[in-house]
């Protein structure tokens, strides 16, 4: 680091939020949003199903949001057709994909989040989130969750056009901020795409490990981001 760190990013799931159910409940749910009520069983079939078109089609790099777009509605095509789900294919796969993860039930706070954003918005540093998120919504589930206040930069893959661990969107990050890399840090529960991400954009990266034993990490591990505060604002964070 080539300062005294002045902003601080954060992976968004896994870090600051979690998932509140499986898979399956949370596709049940956004399948009787848009209309269908479908047994658990039949969701778990036809999510195996879908899994099977995504080994086929591997994760492409997408040029731009609507090539993203497209690619995720292809996948709530592979479901809606393992479902049997009557009507044209192509809408309710677009409908489906529109209500993906977006209700207010979909996430939940760790429970130490919310202290540790407001020790360090207190103490002056600029906070941001960079996650690879492959809708257009982070903002707004920053804002359904109350956390959206603190942060200066709420970044998505989708709006990046890029994913971590890329560079590409770690810099937009700081630019959006106005910050340097050598004075900022990001922290994640990822360490290839949150750590290494991070540091191939000239940044230090923090590993939030809440389980689990990380094998001879080379960085900053914490357990939970109640300990974050301290290492930040001491001084003493050797990244």
């Amino acid at each position: 680091m080539s300062g005294a760190i002045t902003a601080v990013f954060f992976d968004f799931g896994g870090t600051l939020a979690d998932l509140r159910a499986e898979r399956a409940l949370l596709l049940q749910d956004d399948l009787k949003r848009i209309g269908f009520a479908v047994e658990r069983s039949e969701v778990e079939r036809a999510l195996l199903d879908a899994h099977q078109w995504r080994e086929q089609n591997r994760w492409p790099y997408f040029h731009d949001y609507q090539e993203r777009e497209n690619h995720f509605v292809a996948y709530c095509a592979a479901i809606v057709r393992a479902l049997g789900l009557p009507g044209d294919e192509a809408e309710l796969a677009t409908r489906l994909w529109d209500v993906w993860d977006t209700s207010l039930e979909a996430w939940a706070l760790y429970p130490d989040t919310r202290p540790c954003l407001e020790t360090l918005a207190s103490s002056g540093l600029r906070l941001g989130v960079i996650s690879n998120w492959d809708k257009l919504n982070l903002p707004q589930t920053c804002q359904q969750l109350s956390i959206a206040q603190h942060f200066t930069v709420m970044l998505s893959s989708a709006q990046a056009n890029a994913d971590k661990p890329e560079p590409a969107i770690f810099r937009q990050a700081l630019a959006a901020a106005g910050a340097e890399p050598g004075q900022a840090v990001h922290v994640g529960d990822s360490f290839h795409a949150d750590v290494e991400g991070a540091r191939a954009a000239g940044m230090g990266g923090i590993w939030l490990v809440r389980n689990g034993s990380p094998a001879s990490p080379s960085c900053p591990v914490i357990r939970t981001l109640a300990d974050l505060p301290a290492l930040l604002l001491t001084g003493q964070c050797n990244l």
